[in-house]
């Protein structure tokens, strides 16, 4: 003989019909994001643009600050090789950290391309998104400007 079994749900799974769900559809249709209640389309699309400048800027932070921190890298090991080499370190030793070294130098042209990469898609968002009220008066909006004066100075100096 031949059994089939029927798996049952465990009972902490809310089931379609749960109160919960219940409560979500009786929900008015205005959704919140942050916080924030929105009744349009438009105000949900004025947020939109405010949240995808906040993605970009921090986009074009972070690759910075990763090659800043590469930049860092390559000096402690720099100074780890010289310290070696003043130490009389057998030959292996000295060659694997320069092998490390070779390995954080290869970084630097992938880390500026996708920092250029990441700064001409910030540039071109605030060339085409200037005009909008919500992004014009927004803090962000004068901070991506600062960085990209200072990343458009930094990536001629790379």
């Amino acid at each position: 003989f031949f059994f089939l079994m029927i798996r049952r749900p465990p009972r902490s799974t809310q089931s379609r019909s749960s109160a919960a769900s219940d409560v979500y559809k009786r929900q008015v249709s205005t959704q919140s994001t942050w916080g924030i209640e929105f009744n349009s389309k438009i105000e949900m699309a004025e947020a939109s643009l405010l949240k995808q400048l906040k993605i970009k800027l921090g986009s074009v932070k972070r690759i910075h600050k990763e090659y800043a921190s590469y930049q860092k890298e390559e000096e402690k090991q720099n100074e780890r090789i010289n310290k070696l080499e003043l130490e009389n370190q057998d030959e292996y030793t000295i060659r694997k950290q320069k092998e490390v070294l070779e390995e954080i130098k290869v970084m630097y042209p992938n880390v500026k391309s996708r920092l250029s990469e990441a700064y001409n898609d910030l540039k071109n968002f605030l060339d085409e998104n200037l005009q909008d009220e919500q992004i014009k008066d927004a803090t962000e909006t004068l901070e991506a400007q600062d960085i990209l004066s200072s990343i458009k100075e930094f990536l001629a100096t790379i």
